[in-house]
């Protein structure tokens, strides 16, 4: 409605030939209109304030210039124009208030969101050094923004990564007192990865070990980390099913609650989804080998392959 009524003001001053300044303001309504209008296709121009408010100022006084020239040819005319009572104004300002009160609370839980997030990302720059109780913080922190703002799939692909974690260091934790210091820390980490998980379900379902890979399911560490991992991603994938990272960690993690060969959805999404990013297309072949899938492993890689030879040492 408002781009219409501006767009109607805009073009009453083009009419007004014989005055330059009202036929000025008439192109500055057309141009300012229009091309933010274009611009709005692409990017998100008025988000930024300055825009915003010069936008803003260009249809005010394109609407008053209009207003008051339509009132001036005829009284009785009334385009553009409010009735002026008193109840009006107050409930415009009611509005307006309002409006402003369920901004300040969007405003409000983002900014806890973007707090989260950055703690997160501190606490991703050192994994293998995250002790659990920081890991327990931020994703208490997380959690608590999420009851808020359940639709903020990053922030729930985050939540996802920091349970992943906990187990990881505890499933480390537990290792090192099980080989009683056979091997060190730095050994045991890279064992206990997502990846190294899905070759393991995988494993245990070709040897018909379903017995082995029942009890890893339902052993403590997985109950209490993997599972609210996976929670978290489908909740991620549930608010935004186009990031690939979401598509990619539930191929790895999809043998904690159902048959392993079910990754073989989750990577073709995330192959449809990522067909330009290199690394994402080398983790789908890596999972795809383990499988058991060599051939789709190779048309995966020999994608990546095309985009870049950085995973050639790898492949």
């Amino acid at each position: 409605a408002e781009i219409g009524l501006i767009g109607f003001a805009s073009g009453r001053l083009l009419k007004q030939t014989t005055d330059p300044p009202v036929y000025a303001l008439g192109v500055a309504g057309v141009f300012g209109l229009s091309s933010q209008a274009i611009h709005a296709m692409f990017d998100f121009g008025l988000c930024l304030p300055s825009n915003l408010l010069v936008c803003a100022l260009i249809c005010g006084v394109v609407a008053v210039a209009a207003s008051e020239r339509a009132h001036r040819e005829d009284p009785a005319k009334r385009w553009l124009r409010l009735p002026r009572t008193r109840v009006l104004p107050a409930m415009v300002g009611l509005t307006l208030c309002a409006g402003l009160m369920v901004g300040l609370t969007e405003l409000y839980h983002a900014a806890r969101i973007d707090q989260a997030m950055r703690s997160s990302r501190r606490l991703s720059g050192e994994l293998a050094a995250a002790q659990v109780p920081n890991l327990e913080a931020t994703i208490r922190q997380l959690v608590a923004v999420l009851d808020h703002r359940s639709d903020h799939a990053e922030a729930h692909y985050a939540a996802a990564n920091l349970w992943i974690q906990r187990y990881r260091r505890l499933a480390t934790h537990e290792a090192i007192a099980s080989f009683a210091g056979a091997m060190s820390e730095s050994q045991l980490w890279p064992l206990t990865s997502p990846v190294v998980l899905h070759g393991q379900s995988h494993a245990l379902a070709c040897n018909g070990q379903r017995l082995a890979l029942e009890g890893w399911r339902r052993s403590p560490l997985v109950q209490e980390n993997l599972l609210p991992a996976l929670r978290h991603l489908v909740l991620a994938r549930r608010a935004c099913c186009l990031l690939p990272s979401v598509q990619l960690a539930l191929a790895e993690l999809c043998g904690v609650v159902s048959d392993p060969a079910n990754d073989l959805v989750y990577l073709d999404r995330a192959r449809r989804l990522a067909p330009s990013r290199p690394d994402i297309l080398f983790q789908v072949g890596l999972l795809e080998l383990q499988a058991g899938r060599p051939l789709r492993a190779c048309q995966s890689w020999r994608q990546s392959l095309c985009l870049t030879d950085r995973y050639l040492p790898e492949i």
